[in-house]
């Protein structure tokens, strides 16, 4: 069984990078994953950013390759199936966490989902991140980026 310790959670900005190709940190992303793999991390993944990750990939405002729709639910599913996955949902008490933090740090209404995210792996124990944006999480104090 994985610990949690062996576990990193994943932002939507992370696998947009990683998935399409026109993004500037797409390579990286590939080459991260790849040695996290092997080094035998799994992946933390919150239902809420699969749904937003088809939502961005899709866009052809953001890109001017986006994917198509099947193709970027083929590439959910196989992130779903994939044993590399670990489900993680959100409970009562990250939500109540969550709010809080809104509240303490005085977060606006931009800041919900990532709030929200980062109470999630927090309270299961989940204190790496793969982002993009690392600036999203830093206010917590409580995570190291990769």
């Amino acid at each position: 069984m994985t610990s949690s310790s062996d576990l990193i959670g994943v932002d939507t900005t992370w696998l947009v990078a990683r998935i399409i190709s026109e993004h500037p940190g797409h390579v990286a992303a590939l080459e991260i994953s790849e040695r996290l793999l092997q080094s035998g991390s799994r992946f933390a993944i919150v239902p809420m950013v699969l749904f937003e990750l088809v939502h961005v990939v899709t866009d052809s405002r953001r890109f001017a390759n986006p994917v198509e729709m099947q193709r970027a639910l083929d590439m959910v599913k196989e992130i779903s199936d994939s044993p590399d996955t670990v489900f993680l949902q959100p409970t009562e008490e990250s939500i109540n966490l969550a709010w809080d933090w809104m509240r303490n740090y005085q977060l606006g209404r931009k800041r919900i989902l990532d709030t929200q995210l980062a109470a999630t792996f927090h309270m299961n124990g989940v204190h790496r991140i793969l982002t993009a944006n690392p600036s999203d999480f830093a206010i917590f104090k409580i995570f190291e980026f990769i």
